[in-house]
């Protein structure tokens, strides 16, 4: 092994210790999660020893972090590290792998399927971290997905067999994802210290390790699309199956899958976001908008969450323009308005505009738990979370760094005001803007519509099938198509009001593809709604050249219900 190939192997070892904080922090989660779910249904021995067998694998993990931190960098010990993280992968593959059949409920469907999902989802989100040591990843993903595969042939059912050949599909797609992602890692670590100067070595050291850094946060953002899909598939199904469920008890089930599906959902985007956003990869574009559609969709979006608690999410924001960059204050608020309903309990949210002479103070008010005075700079910092012992979801720690972030990006002051059992207050400026379009004027229709029918186009069948699924419970028709030309049959033969269309359909056509192929008659009379994996500026302002939106995956229920709601109040306006 060469020098460089030990400096290089060392620096991917550096990476995963990066990630890897994070990830045994969400498994060690999943883990109480998954225990939580089948107490009472499996052996309680089994589950208390499966929970210790976990501890005791993130512990050596934590181990290894600050062995790989702490050694000597002129001399790293490399096969050694590398052969630690092997075992604890193999170790951690075999005892998630072992849920499938030892937290087996054959009575409960809604059991199997949140053990069997859980089981997939983590094996997806090792790819970011563990695909820079290929040989972890396989170690990994190999003994939990062969365990699954072989729990689904076990029970023997033609519906689980049909599970396991999918089953199988993903572990080789999985593989592809990971082999590929490691190339491209390893080749930008190694393209980085082969422009080292050989000579200026020392002096170059510290601007190296920051480009790594950097390759690092772009390929977490890169790998975005491929961890998205499964993610988006997986929360559209979870929704669809409460309206085929009448018992509570199962219903308590499918509620829990839900919030974990929406627990791993915000640690992606979270966790992709501070990706960018320590890449560089967020420029703020100033635009002109209409302040109170925004914050209007976000209702929409987050009330349902806000009644799931017993909560009220009241907006008061006048009809104004300001001058800002929407996607960014977007993110803001979204962050806000989760922080503050996780961490409230009883009373509510307020979502707050007001104008103040040329400026616009936006807010977001809680009475939750408050926050001391000690801790009102720290809960800016990553993986920092108020103490409360009646919430049992705090999230990852990262909602209130990421809004900090780009308050900062955007040149604002962001002033927060809290007092422990009173509740807390975020609140920043936006310039006011002007009215340079009429289109964001909007009607009052509160319900879903009635008697439209929609064409979900995408790539993937299993988003087009849970797609389906669910706008079918909400009493639309619904079409699909996985390919343009099929997608230009049905809008030419059928009556179609709604196109959820995905940006990527293949490697060289897109969704505009559809539009540009449609006669300006027919354009006149659809709504459209974009959505992708991963959304670039480029992405983003050629569709909105368009006069559309896109939206990110994973795409969650409720803020594809505003989305929907939104989209038929500019035709009944229009």
């Amino acid at each position: 092994m060469t020098e460089l190939d030990v400096k290089v192997k060392f620096q991917a070892l550096n990476f995963i210790c990066d990630a890897g904080q994070r990830y045994i922090i969400a498994l060690l989660v999943m883990t109480f999660i998954c225990a939580w779910s089948v107490w009472g249904r499996v052996d309680t021995t089994i589950i208390v020893i499966w929970v210790l067998c976990s501890v005791l694998i993130t512990l050596m993990r934590a181990g290894l972090i600050v062995g790989i931190r702490s050694d000597d960098k002129s001399k790293p010990r490399v096969e050694l590290w590398g052969k630690i993280l092997e075992a604890s992968a193999l170790l951690s593959g075999l005892l998630w792998g072992s849920s499938a059949v030892i937290f087996y409920v054959p009575e409960s469907n809604p059991h199997q399927i949140f053990i069997f999902s859980t089981i997939l989802s983590i094996t997806s989100a090792s790819v970011i971290i563990l695909s820079y040591w290929i040989t972890a990843f396989y170690f990994f993903t190999f003994p939990a997905l062969a365990i699954l595969l072989g729990q689904f042939l076990l029970i023997g059912d033609v519906e689980y067999l049909g599970f396991a050949l999918i089953t199988v599909v993903y572990g080789v797609v999985l593989m592809i994802v990971a082999k590929n992602q490691r190339d491209l890692a390893l080749r930008s670590i190694r393209l980085g210290y082969q422009n080292v100067d050989l000579i200026a070595q020392l002096q170059q050291e510290k601007k190296t390790a920051e480009e790594a850094n950097n390759s690092k946060s772009k390929f977490l953002a890169a790998a975005s699309h491929d961890l998205r899909q499964p993610l988006h598939s997986i929360g559209l199904f979870s929704e669809a199956l409460r309206y085929h469920i009448a018992d509570d008890e199962a219903l308590n089930i499918v509620n829990k899958i839900n919030s974990s599906v929406d627990s791993l959902d915000n640690l992606l985007i979270s966790l992709l976001d501070l990706s960018k956003l320590e890449a560089g990869g967020i420029k703020p574009k100033l635009v002109h908008f209409n302040l109170h559609s925004l914050l209007m969709r976000l209702q929409e979006e987050y009330v349902q969450r806000a009644e799931d608690k017993g909560l009220y999410l009241q907006l008061e924001s006048p009809d104004v323009y300001v001058n800002a960059d929407p996607t960014i204050i977007d993110i803001i608020l979204r962050n806000l308005l989760s922080n503050a309903i996780r961490y409230t309990e009883s009373g509510g949210i307020r979502l707050l505009a007001l104008e103040q002479g040329d400026q616009v103070e936006l807010s977001v008010q809680d009475s939750g738990v408050g926050i001391s005075t000690d801790n009102q700079q720290k809960i800016f910092n990553e993986f920092f979370q108020v103490a409360d012992q009646h919430n049992q979801n705090k999230g990852a720690g990262l909602g209130l760094s990421i809004v900090s972030r780009l308050v900062a990006l955007m040149d604002y002051q962001l002033d927060t005001r809290s007092s422990l059992g009173v509740g807390s207050r975020f609140s920043f400026k936006l310039p006011l803007g002007n009215n340079v379009s009429e289109g964001d004027a909007v009607g009052m229709v509160e319900t879903m519509p009635v008697n439209e029918s929609v064409l979900v186009v995408d790539d993937s069948s299993d988003i087009t099938e849970s797609t389906d699924t669910l706008l079918t419970q909400w009493g639309y028709g619904v079409f699909t198509a996985n390919t343009i030309q099929d997608a230009l049959r049905l809008l030419s033969s059928q009556k179609i009001d709604i196109l959820i269309i995905d940006y990527e359909l293949s490697a060289d056509e897109t969704g505009l593809d559809v539009i540009k192929a449609l006669p300006d008659d027919k354009l006149a009379l659809l709504n459209v709604l974009f959505v992708s994996g991963e959304i670039s500026q480029g992405k983003k302002e050629e569709i909105a050249s368009f006069g559309y939106r896109c939206l990110q995956k994973p795409l969650s229920p409720s803020r594809l219900r505003a989305n929907l709601i939104q989209l038929n109040r500019q035709k009944v306006v229009g």
